[in-house]
């Protein structure tokens, strides 16, 4: 191709450059420069079109997903059964790593006969990265007790009830709550 097709060519959008093959690239090629240019018209318009069809059905798909979407699961406001829902999830992932985590604590206050200043090292990120998780966790439980009230979230009595339909394993999820309240219980004595 010559210097001035080529030119016409960097003009089109990557991916209808790409789109072309050997037999549609030898063709342009054969074109007088009116021609190609007419062919190169012809191509950004296409491109175009095909754009705009993306964009309205893009636009359609997300109407109907916010037209569709539900407003409830489990017979509960969705924001209510996601936080139901995501709780045990998070709180599990947490949990796990905070448990492995304290048992690489006490080796580490165990380990007397490592060098003092890597001990410290180690002590000292350990408290400042955790200790800035537990200011977050406070804050959220703060910011929950003062807008419900702590006579709606302390205590076994307030752990909430799960219908069947809400999860398969609701009565697990109850009773690893209950498990989860006993222990703290049990720590604080």
């Amino acid at each position: 191709m010559n210097k001035s097709k080529l030119i016409e060519m960097a003009r089109l959008p990557v991916e209808t450059v790409e789109s072309l093959d050997d037999d549609d690239l030898e063709t342009l090629n054969d074109l007088s420069v009116r021609e190609f240019r007419k062919e190169i018209r012809k191509l950004k318009n296409k491109h175009t079109e095909l754009e705009d069809q993306t964009t309205t059905l893009i636009n359609a798909l997300e109407t109907e997903r916010l037209t569709k979407a539900p407003k409830q699961m489990y017979e509960l406001p969705m924001l209510v059964a996601q936080v139901r829902q995501k709780s045990f999830a998070h709180n599990a992932v947490v949990n796990e790593s905070l448990e492995e985590f304290i048992a690489m604590a006490e080796q580490l206050c165990n380990a007397r006969d490592l060098d003092l200043n890597h001990r410290i090292g180690a002590a000292q990120t350990t408290w400042h990265l955790w200790l800035a998780v537990q200011q977050r966790i406070t804050h959220m439980l703060n910011r929950l007790s003062g807008e419900f009230g702590p006579e709606h979230l302390a205590g076994a009595e307030c752990i909430p009830q799960f219908a069947e339909d809400e999860w398969q394993d609701a009565q697990a999820n109850r009773e690893y709550m209950l498990a989860m309240f006993n222990d703290r219980i049990n720590t604080q004595k």
